[in-house]
């Protein structure tokens, strides 16, 4: 009689088992970064943290290497079945979860490390110092200063819309960002915020309702604001400014950028804060400019070159990098260290203060996002703050790019674009690229047309732009667009200008041209 062989037994998970193979590495890992994010919420380090932070990421690890054993005993019993032994499919199911999980626990243990590590390199917090105070113009109280300085009226108002509203679009890589609504209506603005509410999403991006801002709110430049100048800010959006009962656009990201808890991982890696230290050895006036440019003002914010995480790559004038120019919403902001060619090397401390009030110096003139920063801010600005600020930048280290000024030479040969530069150019910037001073700027040796990027010149040829409006610079003054032309004839005219009169700056591409063309949907000929 043949022996009867025993039906093989269904293998069976305990749930607790289960649960923690699955989810005990991701929930360490998230309770690191929480706690994290507590103690180091300004963006420096609290006195407990690190001895906190050692014990929660022992306990983390812990966690993640039990989760990870018992994933790996699971995979270990579907393993040991004999040959030819049918898999069922609770089985089969269990052997893939296991190796789901031992998988996830290597991934998150990394993770747990590397966050720690930047919580540790988070710069303890200080004592407070006194920030270098300013006082604001006549007639106008120091939070309404405040918000001139750090010009909030253009990035959260919009064309149709009141003051602060909200609305604006910021075209970020990752998608369309919108300013939002910063009036004291207590539905769609801030009404309902405290101060400290208020403190914690200017310093630190997150919100009344805890949810994080986008790095496009500047908050890594206002984590080292003072807190007297906080407060007067504060005071100013909710007992001078009117409240707006509407709702803005949403911002709507894609998955991932639309899972803002990730923000908090970004702010451990990337948001150092801390108090504005004013540097001893440096007299007072230089104190305020640094205080200005790195925090209220945050012209690193628009400056400086982003890393691959949207982080600025440079908070202050330690690096070379600091404010050497950056792509933002589709315009090239100016490299403002000291090089010669494509930054403000050749332009003198009166220069710079007299193009932050009047958007016009050195042969040069605002336009784009910087006519708007004159208009709303810049024109404010006390004259002892405009000195301050350009004391400051005339300190930033020189970071050069490859164009060049260089001796005007003769033509030997009409370039290509010649003819159209002298067909519709030449009558407001002048056959030998000179303008006009006040009014039309000149093109020969300008930092912006000697800029690495050429995406300004592009935008301005195919959109028109005009010059700021201010109470004491010259009348305003508007260039048309020329989207007219073909994407040839704007590459070849681009071109010229930069490689004329001393210029010397790489030749602009056809397809440059095409796909600013497609971003601002202006139609050719």
């Amino acid at each position: 009689m043949a022996a009867e062989h025993p039906a093989p037994q269904r293998f069976a998970v305990r749930p607790w088992s289960l649960v923690l193979t699955l989810f005990g590495a991701p929930v360490a890992w998230v309770a690191q970064m929480t706690i994290g994010e507590l103690l180091s919420g300004g963006g420096c380090r609290q006195p407990l943290t690190q001895p906190v932070l050692v014990v929660v990421s022992l306990i983390a690890l812990a966690i993640t290497a039990l989760s990870g054993v018992t994933a790996w005993r699971q995979w270990r019993k579907t393993r040991g079945e004999k040959p030819g032994h049918a898999v069922d499919t609770g089985e089969g199911r269990t052997r893939f979860l296991a190796m789901t999980g031992m998988m996830e626990a290597a991934l998150f243990a990394v993770a747990i490390l590397i966050t720690g590590i930047a919580i540790a390199g988070t710069p303890p917090c200080s004592a407070q110092t006194e920030a270098p105070i300013g006082s604001p113009p006549p007639g106008m109280s120091q939070g309404e200063y405040v918000a001139k300085l750090g010009d909030c009226v253009s990035c959260h108002s919009a064309p149709g819309r009141q003051d602060f509203a909200g609305g604006f679009p910021l075209h970020a890589p990752i998608g369309v960002i919108y300013g939002t609504n910063i009036t004291p209506d207590p539905d769609f603005g801030i009404g309902r915020y405290s101060e400290a509410d208020f403190r914690r999403a200017l310093k630190q991006g997150v919100a009344r309702d805890g949810h994080h801002l986008y790095p496009a709110m500047p908050y890594p430049s206002f984590a080292r604001m003072s807190d007297a100048d906080v407060a007067a800010l504060y005071g100013y959006l909710m007992h001078e400014v009117k409240p707006v009962h509407a709702l803005g656009p949403k911002t709507s990201l894609i998955f991932p950028f639309n899972q803002r808890w990730g923000l908090m991982f970004w702010n451990l890696v990337f948001r150092h804060g801390g108090d504005f230290q004013p540097q001893p050895q440096m007299d007072a006036q230089w104190n305020r400019g640094a205080y200005l440019v790195e925090t209220v003002a945050h012209c690193g914010a628009c400056h400086t070159p982003r890393g691959l995480a949207y982080e600025e790559r440079a908070s202050d004038r330690s690096s070379p990098l600091f404010a050497s120019g950056s792509d933002v919403d589709k315009w090239y902001a100016a490299n403002l260290t000291a090089d010669p060619a494509s930054g403000l090397g050749r332009w003198s401390q009166a220069d710079i203060a007299q193009f932050l009030g009047s958007g016009h110096a050195h042969g040069g003139a605002a336009f784009g996002s910087m006519e708007q920063l004159v208009e709303n801010s810049g024109q404010y600005i006390t004259p002892s703050d405009r000195d301050a600020i350009a004391r400051y930048i005339k300190t930033l280290p020189a970071h050069g790019e490859t164009s060049k000024v260089t001796a005007p030479l003769p033509e030997v040969f009409e370039m290509p674009g010649a003819g159209i530069y002298a067909q519709d150019c030449a009558g407001c910037h002048g056959v030998d690229g000179q303008g006009t001073p006040g009014k039309y700027p000149r093109l020969a040796d300008n930092a912006i047309v000697l800029s690495q990027d050429p995406m300004s010149q592009t935008r301005l040829v195919l959109e028109g732009a005009v010059t700021p409006k201010t109470a004491a610079g010259p009348a305003q003054q508007h260039m048309p667009a020329f989207a007219q032309l073909t994407d040839r004839q704007v590459a070849d005219v681009l071109t010229y200008i930069r490689q004329s009169w001393g210029n010397s700056a790489p030749p602009v591409s056809e397809r440059k041209v095409a796909d600013m063309r497609g971003f601002l949907k202006v139609s050719g000929p």
